[in-house]
Protein backbone atom coordinates (compact mmCIF):
# COMPACT_ATOMS: atom_id res chain seq x y z
CA UNK A 1 0.00 0.00 0.00
CA UNK A 2 1.44 3.62 -1.15
CA UNK A 3 1.26 6.29 1.21
CA UNK A 4 0.24 9.60 0.20
CA UNK A 5 1.99 13.18 0.72
CA UNK A 6 -0.20 14.23 3.85
CA UNK A 7 -1.88 10.47 5.04
CA UNK A 8 -3.41 12.57 7.77
CA UNK A 9 -5.40 15.01 5.58
CA UNK A 10 -9.35 14.57 5.50
CA UNK A 11 -10.18 14.86 1.53
CA UNK A 12 -13.18 15.64 0.13
CA UNK A 13 -13.69 13.86 -3.23
CA UNK A 14 -16.24 16.49 -5.44
CA UNK A 15 -16.84 14.68 -9.27
CA UNK A 16 -17.28 17.43 -11.68
CA UNK A 17 -16.46 15.51 -14.80
CA UNK A 18 -19.08 12.78 -15.66
CA UNK A 19 -21.72 11.04 -13.86
CA UNK A 20 -19.37 7.71 -13.51
CA UNK A 21 -15.90 6.86 -12.70
CA UNK A 22 -14.56 6.36 -16.56
CA UNK A 23 -16.31 9.89 -18.12
CA UNK A 24 -13.97 12.64 -18.58
CA UNK A 25 -17.13 15.14 -19.92
CA UNK A 26 -17.12 18.06 -18.04
CA UNK A 27 -18.64 21.77 -18.17
CA UNK A 28 -18.93 24.92 -16.09
CA UNK A 29 -21.94 23.91 -14.31
CA UNK A 30 -20.53 20.58 -12.82
CA UNK A 31 -17.11 22.64 -12.26
CA UNK A 32 -18.68 25.64 -10.28
CA UNK A 33 -20.88 22.87 -8.37
CA UNK A 34 -17.95 21.15 -7.28
CA UNK A 35 -16.12 24.40 -6.22
CA UNK A 36 -19.23 25.48 -3.95
CA UNK A 37 -20.07 21.91 -2.75
CA UNK A 38 -15.83 21.58 -1.18
CA UNK A 39 -16.60 25.59 -0.17
CA UNK A 40 -19.63 24.76 1.69
CA UNK A 41 -17.39 21.77 3.39
CA UNK A 42 -15.26 24.11 4.50
CA UNK A 43 -12.05 22.73 2.60
CA UNK A 44 -8.82 24.61 2.58
CA UNK A 45 -7.22 23.30 -0.12
CA UNK A 46 -8.88 22.78 -3.87
CA UNK A 47 -6.49 20.65 -6.31
CA UNK A 48 -8.14 20.94 -9.90
CA UNK A 49 -6.37 18.51 -12.05
CA UNK A 50 -7.96 19.36 -15.05
CA UNK A 51 -6.86 22.44 -17.97
CA UNK A 52 -8.76 24.01 -20.73
CA UNK A 53 -9.57 27.32 -21.69
CA UNK A 54 -10.40 30.46 -19.77
CA UNK A 55 -14.03 30.44 -18.48
CA UNK A 56 -15.48 33.70 -16.47
CA UNK A 57 -17.83 31.62 -14.51
CA UNK A 58 -15.39 29.25 -13.40
CA UNK A 59 -12.95 32.44 -12.21
CA UNK A 60 -15.70 33.86 -9.99
CA UNK A 61 -16.03 30.39 -8.38
CA UNK A 62 -12.62 30.73 -8.08
CA UNK A 63 -12.09 34.32 -7.10
CA UNK A 64 -14.93 33.67 -4.16
CA UNK A 65 -13.08 30.20 -3.17
CA UNK A 66 -9.70 32.87 -2.68
CA UNK A 67 -11.42 35.06 -0.56
CA UNK A 68 -12.72 32.64 1.92
CA UNK A 69 -8.70 32.20 2.10
CA UNK A 70 -8.82 28.59 0.18
CA UNK A 71 -5.63 27.87 -1.42
CA UNK A 72 -6.26 26.72 -5.00
CA UNK A 73 -3.73 24.33 -6.88
CA UNK A 74 -4.17 23.38 -10.48
CA UNK A 75 -2.59 21.25 -13.37
CA UNK A 76 -0.42 23.35 -15.99
CA UNK A 77 -1.69 20.77 -18.23
CA UNK A 78 -0.26 18.52 -20.23
CA UNK A 79 -0.62 20.00 -24.03
CA UNK A 80 3.22 20.87 -24.64
CA UNK A 81 5.36 23.30 -24.73
CA UNK A 82 4.01 25.47 -27.78
CA UNK A 83 0.56 25.34 -26.18
CA UNK A 84 -1.04 28.30 -24.88
CA UNK A 85 -1.23 28.88 -21.34
CA UNK A 86 -4.36 26.85 -19.68
CA UNK A 87 -7.06 27.33 -17.20
CA UNK A 88 -7.75 27.38 -14.21
CA UNK A 89 -3.70 27.08 -14.08
CA UNK A 90 -3.39 30.48 -15.66
CA UNK A 91 -5.34 31.94 -13.33
CA UNK A 92 -3.23 34.47 -11.31
CA UNK A 93 -5.29 33.43 -8.22
CA UNK A 94 -3.79 29.69 -8.67
CA UNK A 95 -0.92 27.75 -8.07
CA UNK A 96 0.54 26.19 -11.38
CA UNK A 97 2.03 23.20 -10.92
CA UNK A 98 3.73 21.67 -13.40
CA UNK A 99 5.70 18.31 -13.92
CA UNK A 100 9.12 16.92 -13.51
CA UNK A 101 11.15 13.70 -13.44
CA UNK A 102 13.47 12.17 -11.32
CA UNK A 103 16.56 14.27 -12.53
CA UNK A 104 14.16 17.30 -12.10
CA UNK A 105 14.17 17.76 -15.53
CA UNK A 106 10.41 19.37 -17.00
CA UNK A 107 8.24 16.28 -18.76
CA UNK A 108 7.99 17.04 -21.80
CA UNK A 109 3.95 16.90 -22.38
CA UNK A 110 4.00 19.85 -19.78
CA UNK A 111 2.58 23.04 -20.46
CA UNK A 112 4.84 26.16 -20.31
CA UNK A 113 5.06 29.82 -19.26
CA UNK A 114 5.20 32.35 -16.60
CA UNK A 115 1.97 31.18 -15.22
CA UNK A 116 4.06 28.23 -13.56
CA UNK A 117 4.82 28.61 -10.13
CA UNK A 118 6.08 25.57 -8.95
CA UNK A 119 7.39 22.43 -10.28
CA UNK A 120 6.90 18.70 -8.69
CA UNK A 121 7.46 14.93 -9.21
CA UNK A 122 5.19 14.10 -12.52
CA UNK A 123 6.85 11.72 -14.31
CA UNK A 124 6.80 7.75 -14.65
CA UNK A 125 4.97 7.52 -11.27
CA UNK A 126 4.04 4.06 -10.08
CA UNK A 127 -0.11 4.96 -8.62
CA UNK A 128 -3.52 3.19 -8.11
CA UNK A 129 -5.73 3.30 -10.98
CA UNK A 130 -9.74 2.18 -10.61
CA UNK A 131 -10.24 -0.60 -8.85
CA UNK A 132 -7.57 -2.18 -6.85
CA UNK A 133 -4.46 -1.91 -9.74
CA UNK A 134 -1.44 0.58 -9.97
CA UNK A 135 0.63 1.85 -13.06
CA UNK A 136 3.27 3.76 -13.89
CA UNK A 137 2.10 7.32 -15.58
CA UNK A 138 2.95 10.93 -16.38
CA UNK A 139 1.10 14.34 -16.19
CA UNK A 140 1.06 17.93 -14.43
CA UNK A 141 -1.89 16.41 -12.60
CA UNK A 142 0.01 14.14 -10.51
CA UNK A 143 2.29 16.54 -9.89
CA UNK A 144 -0.93 19.10 -9.05
CA UNK A 145 -1.92 16.58 -6.20
CA UNK A 146 1.70 16.04 -4.49
CA UNK A 147 2.05 20.18 -4.34
CA UNK A 148 -1.72 19.78 -2.84
CA UNK A 149 -0.22 17.46 -0.23
CA UNK A 150 2.39 19.65 0.46
CA UNK A 151 -0.32 22.24 0.91
CA UNK A 152 -2.07 20.08 3.26
CA UNK A 153 0.97 19.48 5.74
CA UNK A 154 1.90 23.01 5.37
CA UNK A 155 -1.47 24.18 6.73
CA UNK A 156 -1.08 22.09 9.49
CA UNK A 157 2.45 22.81 11.01
CA UNK A 158 1.89 26.11 10.29
CA UNK A 159 -2.02 26.61 11.05
CA UNK A 160 -2.04 30.38 12.22
CA UNK A 161 -0.45 31.49 8.85
CA UNK A 162 -2.74 32.78 5.97
CA UNK A 163 -3.35 31.41 2.58
CA UNK A 164 -1.27 33.89 1.57
CA UNK A 165 1.98 32.92 3.71
CA UNK A 166 1.32 29.52 2.96
CA UNK A 167 1.67 29.61 -0.88
CA UNK A 168 5.15 32.54 0.03
CA UNK A 169 6.44 29.83 1.93
CA UNK A 170 5.80 26.87 -0.86
CA UNK A 171 7.93 29.54 -3.10
CA UNK A 172 10.69 29.82 -1.20
CA UNK A 173 11.53 26.86 0.02
CA UNK A 174 10.95 24.95 -3.42
CA UNK A 175 14.05 22.94 -4.50
CA UNK A 176 15.97 25.28 -6.75
CA UNK A 177 14.72 28.37 -5.92
CA UNK A 178 17.16 30.97 -7.26
CA UNK A 179 14.99 34.02 -6.64
CA UNK A 180 13.83 34.21 -10.16
CA UNK A 181 10.88 31.87 -11.19
CA UNK A 182 11.47 29.96 -14.57
CA UNK A 183 9.07 29.33 -17.46
CA UNK A 184 9.85 25.49 -17.37
CA UNK A 185 9.29 24.68 -13.29
CA UNK A 186 8.48 28.14 -11.80
CA UNK A 187 9.93 28.66 -8.38
CA UNK A 188 11.51 25.32 -8.49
Amino acid sequence: RLRGTAPGAQILLARAFGTTRTSMDGNTTDIIKAIEWAMQRNARIINMSFAGSRDPAIERSLSWARQRGIILVAAAGNAGPTSPPLFPAANPAVIAVTATDENDQIFRGANRGNHIAIAAPGVALFLPTVGSDYRMTSGTSFAAAEVSGIVAMLRSWYADESAQQIVARIATTADGTTGEPSLLTGAG
